[in-house]
């Protein structure tokens, strides 16, 4: 977890990376952890990270929640999910 961040902080500060997508890496890292490695843990920390570092993203918050009820903890669950849906203003 903290080379992993270290590593993306590094990525972040490059002026080359200014304009990249850095939400997409950091859920997908998450994603991984959760899906392939059953480390709800280790991901709950990295998508909390991914949350911190994009406060304003719905999906960082989404995916946040679905790792907290896949982690058993449907109260954490569905709180970030109401915090990701009251940021999501597109009308379905």
């Amino acid at each position: 977890m903290e080379a992993a961040i270290k590593h993306y902080r590094e990525f972040k500060a490059d002026p080359i990376n200014a304009y990249r997508d850095r939400i997409w890496p950091l859920r997908l890292v998450g994603r991984r952890l959760m899906n392939v490695h059953q480390r709800f843990s280790d991901a709950i920390e990295f998508f909390k990270f991914n949350v911190a570092e994009h406060p304003q993203s719905d999906m960082a918050l989404f995916v946040l929640g679905d790792c907290y009820e896949r982690s058993g903890d449907v109260k954490q669950a569905i709180e970030n999910y109401e915090k990701s849906l009251a940021l999501n203003t597109r009308d379905w």
